[in-house]
């Protein structure tokens, strides 16, 4: 898992990353081992995401999703790069 996210070591989020739960590298892994794992939608990653949490912990800097369920856009909008707000 470590090789998937040094894939995305030089990639720059785009976001607010202060008002941010969660590491833009730490979504972007979760969201690759789902869609693996046959996730087909935000809903589905989300699942895989809190199902997998204590393995993630293992290797992710920063897993919680208590505080604001799922990190995909909602009501089916498209997140927007450099946007803040709840899709952070």
């Amino acid at each position: 898992m470590e090789g998937l996210a040094a894939c995305f070591a030089g990639l720059a989020d785009p976001r607010e990353t202060r008002r941010c739960d969660h590491q833009l590298i730490d979504i972007l892994v979760i969201a690759v081992c789902a869609v693996i794992a046959c996730a087909e939608s935000w809903e589905d990653i989300e699942l895989y995401g809190r199902s997998k949490q204590a393995w993630l912990k293992t290797f992710l800097n920063r897993v919680h999703f208590e505080n604001r369920g799922y990190v995909g856009p909602q009501s089916g909008n498209a997140p927007v790069p450099g946007a803040s707000g709840p899709n952070c």
